[in-house]
């Protein structure tokens, strides 16, 4: 697999190589460079007939350059797994990160328990409680990768 990163995820890159080691997986960090980043030439390493998949985490940038990013992905017949939901509705096949809902569910609680005189510094600093998995069925088909019912039927939402 490849793991895009710039200078935001480079943490993100980090504990992915460790994962693929410990998973006795191969995996090529691709430094994302330039403003505007040049995806272009990142890509043009992959090849399509490995179909080798391409890892996008969260990053302001990639944010930002979701659609394009996307879009050349699919142009490029690489299957990509992103960290958010807008990734699998720009062309990721997959997204598997925090849902924003949840998210703001869980600040409205802190603030809430501000109000009622709780002390911030008191407060407990507390991870995401809720992630989503979202499907991009239709990209999927298009580059002739077969979803398993199983993952289909764990998905919050599947893109058709």
């Amino acid at each position: 697999m490849a793991v895009l990163w710039d200078l935001a995820s480079q943490d993100q890159a980090a504990a992915a190589r460790t994962e693929a080691q410990r998973l006795a997986l191969a995996a090529d960090l691709v430094e994302i460079r330039g403003e505007p980043p040049d995806y272009e030439a990142a890509l043009a390493s992959f090849s399509n007939a490995d179909r080798e998949p391409v890892i996008i985490p969260e990053s302001p940038v990639f944010v930002r350059d979701q659609v394009m990013l996307g879009r050349l992905l699919v142009e490029r017949r690489l299957p990509a797994i992103g960290a958010s939901r807008e990734d699998a509705q720009a062309g990721a096949v997959l997204s598997y990160g925090v849902n924003l809902s949840g998210a703001l569910r869980d600040i409205a609680d802190y603030v809430a328990r501000i109000a009622k005189g709780a002390r911030p510094g008191d407060l407990p600093i507390e991870q995401p409680r809720s992630f989503e998995l979202l499907v991009n069925l239709k990209i999927a088909n298009l580059l002739g990768i077969a979803i398993p019912s199983t993952l289909l039927a764990r998905a919050d939402e599947v893109i058709e």
